[in-house]
């Protein structure tokens, strides 16, 4: 926690309160080996879930204080998650608040994991489009896990360095 002082107001001795760390932003989506996170028409069948996966998903949820989606992830979210069977993840993901954004482009995002599924598309809709400038990323190594199917997590941190010069 970090300590906030208080200036003395009206002849009150100044007063340190607690204020708790700003939550971390974590991008985690599921794509392709060539980059996208659906097919042409949408399709999600290609999305390599197993048990370790479930692993991952629960220990993120268990995580999380809030969920980020942009607009039409969101609208995919809302139709699936709250007719899903009751179990950790569905019953985490519809109690979470959630919040619709585009924090991409705001620069405000610190931490992106690629899950990446062992197949190449050859097309569909890209995890990144319309990003106005580029992004350094810094893969974490000790993080980065190979799940037996074959899917890859990379786990990302901005690089630190200016946007544009990465």
């Amino acid at each position: 926690m970090l300590k906030a002082k208080s200036k003395a107001i009206g002849g009150r001795p100044r007063v340190d309160r607690k204020v708790p760390p700003m939550s971390r932003v974590v991008v985690s989506n599921l794509v392709s080996v060539d980059g996208f996170f659906e097919g042409p028409n949408g399709e999600l069948d290609w999305h390599v879930v197993e048990e370790e996966f479930f692993d991952y998903a629960k220990a993120l949820l268990r995580s999380a204080g809030s969920l980020l989606f942009g607009r039409r992830t969101y609208e995919h979210m809302a139709t699936h998650w709250p007719a899903a069977p009751s179990d950790e993840i569905a019953d985490r993901m519809n109690a979470l608040p959630k919040i619709v954004s585009s924090l991409l482009r705001a620069g405000l995002i610190d931490e992106y994991r690629m899950i990446v599924n062992p197949v190449i598309l050859g097309r569909g809709k890209p995890q990144f489009r319309d990003i106005p400038e580029r992004i350094g990323l810094r893969l974490t190594k000790t993080k980065t896990k190979t799940l037996r199917s074959g899917v890859i997590i990379l786990y990302y941190e901005i690089d630190g360095r200016e946007a544009g010069n990465g």
